[in-house]
């Protein structure tokens, strides 16, 4: 019973070791490479390791007191996204934060679509062709709500075939407490591809998602004022009955928008070169969400 034990503690620890890897793509000969797009963010680990495969392929191995096989990559898995008739993917059954730009031909042509989540702000990306070959640059923000205990974001690593199957693999995580303060993910990666005419040229994508901290806010206000600094109108707002635009009256010089919660009162001022503003509300997994204001200035301003 204790040999039965000791053999399973063994083999529990070795599938716990290899589906915590990077996985690997599995690439042969001159075949195509799949090509990284972006990446799949989620609160829980995205466990692809095929642990049945890996016990029948090890457990005379152990049995016998020889070595076990250590590469985890043949037994790592991948998930399938779906696309809908909406020009999105989608993870069935998997909750996370898309934020990849697949390739993909419709009646409108082939070009990268790109697939962002609500959660990711500011979201920024690069596209650079030349002879040698394509560079994709990709950035986005995502900014959480302090909340008691510890959690972890996990970036998962999104591709496409040639053929223009999407697919996500297990990546890593970074664990923070209740004080998020501010770190970032980064990935690289290069790669030889053929094109349409059957040219061989490189491909390179380069990521980074920048998690920072954002107080929850329980009310915002937007005050108008005039040149003289006084105040012609305010209007007061939940985070979640924010409007989708205002309208400024003609004597209003600026407007200055308070966010006020728990943490203070924060005021940014809007001019009318601004064509908007974005205010935040929490999500119920703590990612703050920008909603955008449009700003629609009267065509003669002070």
């Amino acid at each position: 019973m204790k040999n039965k034990l000791c053999l399973l503690a063994i083999l529990t620890a070795c599938m716990l070791l290899l589906s915590g890897c990077q996985l690997a793509r599995e690439e042969s000969g001159d075949a195509a490479p799949d090509t990284l797009i972006g990446v799949f963010l989620t609160w829980d680990y995205l466990d692809l390791f095929d642990s049945e495969a890996y016990l029948k392929d090890n457990l005379d191995a152990i049995v016998r007191g020889k070595n076990v096989q250590t590469d985890g990559a043949p037994y790592q898995g991948r998930l399938y996204a779906t696309y809908l008739d909406k020009r999105d993917f989608v993870f069935e059954n998997v909750a996370g934060m898309n934020y990849f730009a697949p390739v993909v031909s419709d009646e409108y042509g082939t070009y990268h679509l790109l697939c962002t989540d609500e959660g990711v702000s500011g979201g920024d990306r690069h596209i650079q062709t030349t002879d040698e070959g394509t560079h994709v640059t990709m950035s986005g923000t995502i900014y959480v709500a302090p909340r008691k205990g510890d959690r972890t974001l996990y970036q998962n690593y999104v591709y496409q075939t040639p053929e223009g199957d999407v697919y996500v693999t297990s990546g890593s995580g970074m664990s923070f407490g209740e004080n998020v303060g501010e770190f970032s993910f980064t990935t690289d990666e290069n790669d030889t591809v053929t094109n349409s005419d059957g040219k061989k040229e490189s491909y390179s994508c380069s990521i980074e998602i920048t998690v920072k901290e954002m107080a929850e806010t329980d009310t915002i206000t937007v005050l108008q004022l005039d040149s003289n600094h006084a105040v012609i109108s305010q209007s007061t707002h939940s985070p979640d009955t924010l409007p989708d635009s205002v309208t400024p009256d003609i004597s209003c010089a600026y407007i200055l928008m308070e966010a006020a919660g728990e943490s203070g009162i924060t005021r940014t001022l809007f001019q009318p070169s601004d064509e908007g503003m974005t205010a935040y509300r929490p999500r119920e997994d703590g990612v703050m969400v920008g909603h955008y204001i449009q700003i629609l200035w009267p065509e003669t301003t002070p």
